[in-house]
C-alpha cells in the first residue's frame, strides 16, 4: 500500500485557505509554521505503521560534536528500545539561488554524522538519516518540473542515497490543482522515504522487552549528549539494546551487500570501482577474518589489495579483479579458464612467494619495530574475479563455468579462485541466517 503524506497535506491545505492566499504562477504564497509540518511530518510517519511513542521533536543530536561546536539538532529522531534507529531532517526550497546552500549544509550535516561514529569505531550504531524538501518557488520561476535548477537539487540528492552518503531522500510540492503534495521525482517519493524510515525503526520491534529496558532508554540520552564512546559500551550491557544494535548492524551490512551487488552485476564496473565500494568491509569476505592488516606493502615490490588478518595470526592476501572479466572459454573439447583469470592467479602467486622469501625478516621487522605479529610463513591467497551472470562466452552455460573454476581450483595449493557472485552470494545467505537468528531466539 502507498504511503501518502496526508497530514501534511492537510496541513497546507488548510493554512492556505485560512490565510485566503490563491496560488500565482503555479507557486505556494505560503508556508506554514515549521512546528507544524514538523508535527504533520510525525503523523504521517506514525501513520506509515512507525510507532508514534518512538518519534521525538526537538531531541538533541544522536551524535558527538565531531567537526562542530555543538551537537547538530535534527526535526525528528526515530529511538526504539532507547536506541534512536533514524534521524530525520526537513527544508523549505524557495528559490535556485538557495540550492547549493541546502545541499552544502545536507552534505556537512550527514559526514558529521558518520565521522562521529567512524571516529569512535561505532560505524554500526549509526542511526539512517533521511532528509525531505517541501518546493515553495517564487512566483516569477518556471513550474518546478519546469525548473532546471530543482532537476539538478534532485539530482544530487539521489547522488547522495546512491553513495550512501544518505539512506533516503524526498522532493515534495503542493499542487493547486489536486489540493495535496505531491512526488516530483520517482526515486524520491513521500513512499519510500517514510517505507525506508519505517524499516529501520522496525529492526528493534521484535526486540524483547526486559528488566534492563529503562537502562536502554537511557543510552538513547547518552547518545542525545553526545557520548558516542560511552553508548558502545553500555549497549553491550542491556541486552535491549545489544539486541537492536546487532539487527541493525545486520540490517546495514544487508544492504552494502545488496548494494555491491547491484554494482557487480552493472556493466562497466572496474576493479578500481569495486574497490572503492567494498572498502573496510571485510566482513564481506568471511568470518574468519578479524580484520586488514594495516599496511598493504609488506613485500618489496608488491602492494596488495586486501591483506587479511586471520585468527590464527596468519596473512591471506586477496586480489580483486574487474567483474567484466571473462572467466571460461572453450578449448577444443573442454572448458578452461580464460587468460586473466590465469594471470590474475599467477600475480596472486607471485605474492605469496615473494612472502615466502621474505616473510622470517619481514615477521621479526614488523614485530619489533610497529608491534605487528603476522606469521607470514603461512600466507595464503584469494582472486577474486568475474561475475557469473555476465559471463562473455554466450555459448558457456553457468553450470560449466562453475564446473571449470572448481577444477581449476582443485589443482592449485594455497590459492582460490572465486567469482563476485560466489562473494557476495555467500556474505547475503549469512547475514540472512543470522538475521533470522534474531528474529527467532529459540
Amino acid at each position: 500500500m502507498a504511503v501518502d503524506a496526508i497530514s501534511l497535506s492537510n496541513l497546507f491545505r488548510d493554512q492556505r485557505s485560512a490565510s485566503r492566499l490563491q496560488p500565482q504562477g503555479g507557486s505556494l504564497n505560503f508556508i506554514p509554521d515549521s512546528k507544524k509540518i514538523t508535527e504533520a511530518l510525525a503523523a504521517d510517519l506514525t501513520s506509515s505503521g512507525i510507532d508514534a511513542t518512538a518519534i521525538k521533536i526537538g531531541e538533541a543530536a544522536t551524535e558527538s560534536a565531531g567537526y562542530r561546536l555543538r551537537p547538530y539538532q535534527w526535526d525528528l529522531v526515530i529511538v526504539e528500545s532507547g536506541v534512536p534507529t533514524a534521524v530525520v531532517e526537513w527544508k523549505k526550497l524557495i528559490h535556485p539561488n538557495n540550492f547549493n546552500n541546502r545541499l552544502d549544509e545536507i552534505v556537512a550535516a550527514a559526514t558529521n554524522l558518520r565521522i562521529s561514529f567512524e571516529r569512535t569505531n561505532a560505524s554500526g550504531y549509526r542511526p539512517l538519516l533521511a532528509v525531505l524538501y517541501i518546493v515553495d518557488l517564487f512566483p516569477s520561476t518556471p513550474g518546478p518540473r519546469n525548473s532546471r535548477a530543482l532537476n539538478m537539487f534532485a539530482s544530487r540528492l539521489g547522488k547522495m542515497v546512491k553513495d550512501q552518503l544518505l539512506d533516503c531522500a524526498c522532493v515534495l510540492y503542493f499542487d493547486p490543482d489536486s489540493q495535496s503534495l505531491i512526488d516530483l521525482y520517482e526515486d524520491l517519493t513521500f513512499d519510500q522515504f517514510a517505507t525506508t524510515i519505517g524499516s529501520g525503526a522496525r529492526i528493534t520491534r521484535t526486540t524483547r522487552r526486559s528488566s534492563d529496558s529503562d537502562n536502554a532508554i537511557k543510552l538513547g540520552k547518552l547518545l542525545s549528549a553526545g557520548d558516542v564512546a560511552g553508548v558502545v559500551t553500555g549497549l553491550a550491557s542491556t541486552s535491549v539494546g545489544l539486541s537492536a544494535v546487532e539487527a541493525a548492524v545486520i540490517a546495514s551490512r544487508r544492504n552494502i551487500t545488496a548494494s555491491l551487488q547491484k554494482l557487480a552485476a552493472a556493466g562497466g564496473t572496474t576493479e578500481t570501482v569495486m574497490h572503492q565500494a567494498i572498502a573496510n568491509n571485510y566482513w564481506i569476505f568471511g568470518g574468519q577474518y578479524v580484520g586488514i592488516a594495516p599496511r598493504r606493502d609488506f613485500a618489496l615490490l608488491d602492494q596488495h589489495d586486501y591483506p587479511l588478518l586471520c585468527a590464527d595470526g596468519s596473512i591471506e592476501i586477496v586480489e580483486l579483479k574487474s567483474p567484466r572479466c571473462a572467466l571460461v572459454r572453450r578449448y577444443r573439447n573442454h572448458h578452461i579458464v580464460t587468460n586473466d583469470v590465469h594471470e590474475a592467479t599467477s600475480q596472486c602467486l607471485n605474492y605469496l612467494r615473494s612472502l615466502d622469501e621474505q616473510g622470517p625478516i619481514l615477521q621479526v621487522t614488523y614485530r619489533n619495530e610497529l608491534g605487528i605479529d603476522i606469521d607470514f610463513r603461512r600466507a595464503k591467497g584469494t582472486v577474486v574475479i568475474g561475475y557469473l551472470d555476465r559471463n562473455e562466452a554466450p555459448s558457456v552455460a553457468e553450470y560449466q563455468t562453475v564446473q571449470t573454476i572448481r577444477s581449476y581450483n582443485a589443482h592449485l595449493s594455497r590459492i582460490q579462485v572465486i567469482t563476485y557472485s560466489d562473494l557476495l552470494d555467500a556474505a547475503d545467505r549469512t547475514l540472512r541466517f543470522e538475521a533470522f537468528s534474531e528474529e527467532n531466539p529459540h
